[in-house]
């Protein structure tokens, strides 16, 4: 996540969702700025109004993963200080971090590999494809793919759904060959020297919180057509990107912004909201169309940036409701399980606290309390009854019954089981026995799995599309691949090799452990 940081633009809990008034954005294609940035932002204002609802149940996810319950705790002091010792906080026992995190740790652990294939028999092009293959695997690796690919599954069971671009980012890759060099501008005549810090550019993954996407409402993912992406900029850093712009580009006293670290809205000066604008390529929109724009102007508009014609970000989700458009969590469904379970602990913990201690129950007058000498509570009455020391059991069995049955109901609707923190069930020990239920429960982790290969490939895909629309032949680029006695190597890649068509696929592997 870049910045950590998400403006919850006129976010107000109370707000219902509100019908959505959108016309086709091909009604307003090919007339003037004027007309297209009313339509870019009276779309984007309403999609963030429709969906806010959601936005708001998403972070609440977030909070529970994080073990945070709002109105119980106070992030400005550590839980606990400065509470009296007769006082009990909000108990939170976070099994929720713990499913979550054993689901990723299930699903990372079958690595998928990527095989790219000619579409025909040509000796050049089973090379080409031997190259590409190695291009992928070297920008998976020079990006980290496996973090980021645990990162996204991670966002997955929290949120429902998890979005990662692929897009070209002009400040990466190695320096440009003709960095620090004189050349001849054709346009004008005149001699231009060229940076000496100018990149070659690269291939770039980034993932994206759901609240930061918004799609047009459709019944499903595939009819959508245009998605919007909000990021929070620097006024200073908007109008250094854009010099020609900068007396349009205006900003408020103070953005509200969604802070991750405290989980609310804070006031960020001198910072505003840039909004991307993608749409597929259409009938009505050949070739697609890219806007990037504040509330107040464009920035920058045409045609999209990839020949591929699609979304430059791909989108796996966790469940698949029936004519829903988003994706929903897992985490939903246990959520409020994991609430009750922290009641029941919370009443646990206070009833220790009021009963659990000893305690002296005596006449009033019958001794000297300072001479006792402990910390026992102490009860005085009226009437001659002898002193005694009482102590009773605060909580029932049925109490700790019923909180570990929420576990276990918990576990169970989450697919999470003792096997998956290698604790095998009481009495089992055979190899056998366990190698059954570890084949269970990968038998029903199948549909995520295939989710995960699938999701895999259209990043592969689309990853050497957005490299065959920018690499150029005279970029210079070496690629860092591995070869024999694990040492790694370098070696020139031909950028002609993209131009060619390729079918890719997964090793789908074996899901069992």
């Amino acid at each position: 996540m870049s910045g950590g940081i998400f403006d919850n633009y006129l976010h107000d809990h109370k707000m219902r969702n509100e019908p959505l008034d959108i016309k086709p954005f091909h009604t307003v294609l090919g007339k003037d700025d004027k007309d297209i940035l009313k339509w870019l932002t009276s779309a984007s204002e309403s999609l963030m109004k429709h969906q806010n609802s959601r936005h708001h149940w998403l972070k609440q996810n977030l909070a529970a993963y994080r073990g945070l319950q709002r109105g119980y705790l106070n992030r400005s002091t550590p839980r606990r200080e400065h509470l009296p010792m007769t006082k009990v906080d909000r108990l939170v026992v976070n099994h929720l971090y713990d499913m979550v995190e054993t689901r990723v740790a299930q699903l990372s652990r079958l690595k998928p590999s990527i095989l790219v294939l000619p579409k025909n028999d040509e000796f050049q092009d089973k090379n080409a494809a031997r190259a590409s293959k190695l291009l992928i695997d070297h920008l998976f690796e020079l990006n980290n793919f496996d973090d980021l690919e645990r990162a996204v599954q991670r966002h997955k069971k929290i949120f429902g759904e998890s979005y990662l671009f692929i897009e070209w980012d002009d400040k990466k890759g190695e320096k440009h060959p003709d960095a620090g060099t004189e050349v001849l501008d054709e346009e004008s005549g005149e001699v231009l020297k060229v940076p000496e810090n100018l990149k070659v550019g690269d291939v770039c993954y980034e993932l994206e919180v759901p609240w930061r996407v918004l799609l047009e409402q459709k019944e499903c993912f595939d009819r959508v057509n245009y998605a919007f992406r909000i990021k929070v900029e620097h006024v200073d850093d908007v109008k250094r990107e854009y010099p020609d712009k900068k007396e349009s580009i205006k900003t408020g006293d103070s953005t509200m912004i969604f802070d991750y670290s405290t989980l609310e809205n804070i006031n960020m000066k001198d910072s505003l909201l840039v909004f991307e604008m993608y749409h597929k390529s259409t009938d009505s929109v050949e070739g697609g169309y890219y806007a990037k724009f504040t509330k107040d102007v464009i920035l920058e508009h045409g045609k999209s940036k990839y020949s591929h014609g699609c979304f430059p970000f791909e989108r796996i989700t966790d469940l698949d409701i029936p004519h829903e458009l988003y994706g929903a969590a897992q985490l939903d469904q246990v959520r409020e399980i994991q609430k009750e379970h922290n009641n029941l602990s919370t009443l646990i913990s206070k009833n220790i606290w009021l009963a659990a201690h000893p305690k002296w129950l005596l006449p009033k007058g019958a001794c000297k309390i300072e001479a006792l000498g402990n910390d026992a509570t102490i009860v005085q009455y009226q009437g001659p009854v002898a002193p005694q020391m009482a102590q009773v059991a605060p909580n029932s069995a049925e109490v700790y019954g019923f909180r570990d049955k929420l576990k276990e109901e918990m576990e169970q609707i989450y697919a999470v089981h003792g096997v998956s923190r290698g604790q095998p069930p009481s009495g089992v020990t055979a190899a056998v026995a366990l190698q059954f239920l570890n084949e269970q429960e990968a038998e029903r982790a199948s549909d995520e799995i295939a989710k995960k290969n699938d999701f895999v490939k259209k990043v592969a895909r689309k990853t050497l599309s957005v490299a065959g629309d920018y690499y150029e032949m005279d970029d210079g680029r070496t690629m860092r691949i591995l070869g024999k006695e694990n040492k790694y190597l370098l070696r020139h890649f031909d950028a002609a090799n993209l131009s060619k068509p390729y079918d890719i696929k997964v090793d789908l592997g074996n899901a069992i452990a």
